[in-house]
C-alpha cells in the first residue's frame, strides 16, 4: 500500500467513521486457500468505536471488520490501531455447518450423494446464517457420488 493516501472507514450504515492514512505498515495479504486481509495501521488523537461489519473499499475489493482489534494507548497520547479487514467470506470460517434438512440442525452428520446437493445444503447454511444469497454453477460432467462425512465442521472448511 502506499504512502500519502487515504481509506475512509465506513460504518454498518455507510455513514463515515474514520478517514486513515495509508502508510508502509499497512498491507494486503493473500495466502490462497488460507487468508485475505487489509491491515491499516494508524495513530489516532479519538477512540474510534469499531464494530463488527464496519468495511472498507479498496482496489482489491470490499473488506468488512470480522475481528475487533483492540487499540494501543499510546504513550505520546492518543490510540495505536492495527485493524484488519477481512473480505466477505471470513465469516465463513466460524459458523457451523449443520445438516438443515427434514427441518433439523445436526451438526454432525455423513451422507453419500452428488456434489451439487452438498452445495445446496452449504449455501442454505449461509444463507440462514444471514451471510448472503449465493448460487452454483456445475459442470455437468461431475455426477460421481461421494460419501462425506461432517462433525462440527466449520461452513469454509466444508466447502
Amino acid at each position: 500500500m502506499e504512502d500519502n493516501k487515504r481509506i475512509v472507514i465506513k460504518g454498518k450504515d455507510d455513514t463515515i467513521k474514520s478517514s486513515v492514512p495509508i502508510n508502509s505498515k499497512s498491507v494486503y495479504r493473500k495466502t490462497k486457500m488460507e487468508e485475505e486481509y487489509v491491515l491499516l495501521d494508524f495513530n489516532s488523537n479519538v477512540l474510534i468505536p469499531f464494530e463488527k461489519g464496519d468495511y472498507i473499499v479498496t482496489d482489491y475489493g470490499r473488506f468488512s471488520i470480522v475481528y475487533i482489534d483492540k487499540p494501543k494507548i499510546s504513550p505520546k497520547g492518543g490510540y495505536v490501531y492495527s485493524q484488519r479487514f477481512h473480505p466477505d467470506w471470513e465469516r465463513l470460517r466460524n459458523r457451523m455447518l449443520f445438516y438443515d434438512r427434514q427441518n433439523g440442525a445436526e451438526k454432525a452428520w455423513k451422507m453419500t450423494n452428488r456434489p451439487e446437493y452438498f452445495l445446496d445444503i452449504i449455501i442454505s447454511n449461509i444463507k440462514s446464517a444471514g451471510l448472503g444469497d449465493y448460487s452454483f454453477v456445475m459442470d455437468k460432467s461431475l455426477t460421481e457420488m461421494k460419501a462425506l462425512e461432517f462433525d462440527a465442521t466449520y461452513i469454509i472448511d466444508g466447502l
